[in-house]
């Protein structure tokens, strides 16, 4: 696994998957803004912490590039459509 930090506070997890874990202390629909080029090529895994931010309009822009999203506590799991890991999400 590779960890690539960013300008703080962003750090981008690189795994085989490609995933993106976001801290960013309420700023994270600007974030998904700025990875817009990202997000439509490489379809990463994204773990974001939700409670410094409106959790419908995060979810309402995952959707709009094809994301499932799943709440895990105080953050959202979002896994693009085609990502085969979505068959193992189970909710309880």
């Amino acid at each position: 696994m590779t960890i690539i930090r960013r300008p703080a506070p962003f750090v981008l997890v690189s795994s085989g998957h490609g995933t993106m874990i976001a801290n960013i202390e309420g700023m994270e629909l600007e974030a998904l803004g700025c990875a817009d080029r990202s997000l439509r090529k490489f379809k990463p895994q994204l773990l974001i912490e939700w409670i410094k931010s409106d959790k419908q309009a995060l979810a309402r822009v995952l959707d709009g590039y094809g994301y499932r999203v799943y709440e895990v506590g105080i953050n959202l799991l979002a896994l693009h459509v085609t990502d085969e890991s979505n068959s193992q999400i189970t909710i309880t």
